[in-house]
């Protein structure tokens, strides 16, 4: 598993977003996401998303700093848990049907 962390690349019209971290709330990775497409288009700034997500604490609801994005083309990819995936390529036994 790699550091946490967001990372991002576009090839064309496709835009890839990779969210790695050591826990989520609900609905926290789609807010992530829209708040850098708005970021990306210019409607906000990277000064303004920092100001209005850190030091929230608990109480904190990320569907109130951004709108969650729409799940459509949103994928999970890989679960860790205790340094040991439990979802993806490595977790699936080779006896399982390939989609």
């Amino acid at each position: 598993m790699a550091d946490e962390g967001i990372q991002g690349s576009q090839d064309g019209s496709f835009i890839e977003i990779e969210v790695e971290g050591n826990g989520f709330l609900y609905l926290m990775v789609r807010c992530i996401v829209t708040a850098l497409v708005e970021v990306g288009k210019g409607k906000t700034s990277p000064k303004y998303v920092v100001a209005k997500t850190e030091n929230l604490g608990l109480e904190f609801d990320p569907a109130s700093a951004y709108r969650p994005a729409l799940p459509i083309g949103l994928s999970l990819e890989q679960v860790f848990y205790l340094n040991k995936s439990i979802l993806g390529p490595e977790a699936i036994p080779s006896w399982a049907p390939h989609c």
